[in-house]
């Protein structure tokens, strides 16, 4: 499946509107809904390979920050290396696994910091089963029936949502960092109780490490979820992110 995403505006949603829609085959209505909302957004996911350059080849004539890409390219979150110890050395960030494996992302190696929040929604069903007076079908029966069953279902969602830190490399498959997933004693006397602030200095540790690094946290505008969770779609949009960086400093490897 290709892949073509919308990263920042050339020009204003009002004037784009019309031709974004002949594009894409849909409303003005639907355009503007895309346009003016949060930025990077994917527009397009085709078979067709010809479709996704026609539409990239388009959208940059008219001066829109645009890429494009084959989404097998693409690391899964859940293929990821995903931090669990860690250590900070002099020269490169540590993941220790629970066996006691280490693998070593140099600093000099890490391109991107990018910031998400991942979106876990569930349903759970509640039946109820209630039986109620019915003064009617007493009279009719002579008070044998005198009520009758009835069962009501109430759904409940609830969603979990996970900050997550992409860590892109010049060279390699990208890491993931999940903020109740890791453990922080990496932090040193730093570390606190508060999972939210441990995942804050954290952060600010790895920026402090890797100043080349370039950090972004565009990803937390973007709202909703895809049933049961939006991790597929931040995975395609930090890659989003990762490639529009790339057009300037040509760094990270989309393959």
């Amino acid at each position: 499946m290709y892949v073509v995403a919308l990263v920042t505006l050339g020009r204003s949603a009002d004037e784009e509107a019309s031709s974004f829609a002949s594009d894409l085959g849909i409303t003005p209505y639907e355009a503007g809904l895309v346009l003016r909302g949060a930025l990077p957004a994917i527009v397009l996911r085709t078979d067709v390979r010809e479709r996704a350059i026609d539409l990239l080849g388009k959208l940059r004539a008219r001066s829109h920050e645009t890429v494009a890409f084959d989404a097998s390219h693409v690391v899964a979150s859940d293929a990821m290396a995903a931090l669990r110890s860690f250590r900070f050395e002099a020269d490169a960030f540590v993941n220790v696994a629970g066996s006691g494996a280490e693998t070593r992302l140099p600093y000099a190696d890490l391109f991107a910091i990018v910031r998400a929040t991942h979106v876990t929604s569930s349903v759970t069903v509640e039946k109820r089963t209630e039986r109620k007076l019915s003064i009617g079908r007493a009279a009719l029966t002579g008070g044998l029936m005198p009520s009758r069953t009835s069962t009501k279902e109430t759904k409940h969602t609830t969603e979990e949502r996970e900050f997550v830190l992409y860590l892109f490399r010049n060279d390699g498959p990208p890491w993931i960092v999940r903020a109740s997933k890791a453990h922080y004693e990496g932090l040193g006397p730093s570390r606190s109780a508060s999972t939210p602030k441990n995942f804050q200095q954290l952060v600010k540790r790895l920026r402090e490490a890797a100043p080349h690094a370039i950090f972004d946290e565009r990803l937390l505008a973007i709202r909703g979820t895809i049933d049961p969770s939006s991790a597929s779609k931040m995975d395609l949009l930090a890659h989003v992110v990762a490639l529009s960086l790339s057009q300037r400093q040509r760094a990270y490897r989309s393959t």
